[in-house]
């Protein structure tokens, strides 16, 4: 078996070098023909259009209990664990820390012009799930109704808001925000604008469902989200989305692996598979903060030599004389 588990392993470990994303040279906000590289170009257009509808859940007094009781072990682990403990951003207050997340991500989709997106914070409303799905003219019937019902159907019976899980439904064209991690809603309303660039978002959206796919995917938003940081001056977030994305890719790689050549019998196949995402997560944050200490280095490297060039490192552009 353990030879097996060491064949899984190198498997994971291949998938998770090969997926990461690089940084790209220039940013290019929006999706389609209404894209643009250039952010000044968007200014007045963003500035101008209408904002999404951000709607704000109420109390849901079973579903508030579920959460509550769901927050014990989660909690405990935090406790026990400190290398998992984040620094600063924890001392905050969890509303401050909630407000900073919607407002990171909606600016996002706004400059992304994804001004068709429903974004959600901390609601639970089953019904009007399926009401957007069936008003989703992105998707077709087919998609709506098979992989789209799925979705409503999780929705339902496991929504974010129970375990403070932050996630972009392109069914429903939904972006749910329940945690309190700004990193977290920037990679999901990443994931909004990698699903609207897609031609077929409902075959993209079903293709997420074969093994090791959804890595390409979390490559193309990492690699999304991180220019986004950079080029907006946000060094703080790009050095925390290093060894979030890398960390989540990492273990996404074994969770995959495992789904696709289980190992062992009984508690052993849950037990293995569950140690194995907990060391590649962070295994994949140290890769992470290795990466962003190196792109921060030779970001430094750039800005101290001549403008040009610490323009194009940033993926900026140089104002026209």
């Amino acid at each position: 078996m353990y030879n097996n588990i060491n064949c899984l392993l190198a498997i994971s470990v291949i998938a998770f070098i090969a997926a990461p994303g690089c940084v790209q040279p220039a940013y290019r906000y929006g999706v389609g023909n209404q894209a643009s590289f250039h952010p000044g170009a968007l200014a007045q257009e963003v500035e101008n259009q209408p904002s999404n509808l951000i709607m704000y859940g109420g109390k849901y007094p079973r579903l508030d209990r579920i959460e509550s009781a769901a927050k014990v072990p989660v909690d405990f682990v935090k406790k026990h664990m400190p290398f998992k403990k984040k620094k600063e951003k924890e001392e905050k207050p969890p509303e401050d820390l909630r407000t900073e997340a919607i407002l990171l991500s909606h600016r996002y989709i706004r400059e992304n012009r994804l001004t068709d997106v429903h974004v959600d914070v901390r609601r639970y409303e089953p019904v009007e799930q399926w009401e957007r799905l069936k008003a989703n003219e992105q998707m077709s019937p087919l998609m709506k109704y098979t992989g789209g019902s799925l979705s409503v159907v999780k929705y339902s019976l496991l929504p974010g808001r129970l375990f403070g899980s932050d996630e972009y439904n392109p069914y429903t064209n939904t972006l749910s925000l329940n945690s309190t991690k700004p990193i977290e809603a920037l990679c999901e309303a990443g994931s909004a604008k990698v699903y609207h660039q897609q031609r077929w978002p409902g075959i993209y959206a079903t293709s997420q469902n074969i093994p090791f796919v959804p890595l390409g995917h979390k490559s193309n938003v990492a690699s999304d989200v991180i220019t986004y940081a950079r080029l907006n001056g946000l060094k703080e977030m790009e050095k925390e989305l290093y060894p979030h994305t890398y960390g989540d890719i990492a273990k996404t790689s074994v969770a995959q692996t495992f789904s696709l050549f289980p190992v062992g019998t009984g508690v052993t196949q849950f037990v293995v598979p569950f140690v194995g995402e907990f060391v590649a997560e962070n295994v994949g944050e140290l890769a992470g903060k290795a990466v962003a200490k190196d792109a921060a280095s030779r970001q430094e490297v750039a800005e101290r030599s001549e403008p040009a060039t610490a323009a194009a490192f940033s993926g900026g552009f140089l104002p026209s004389k």
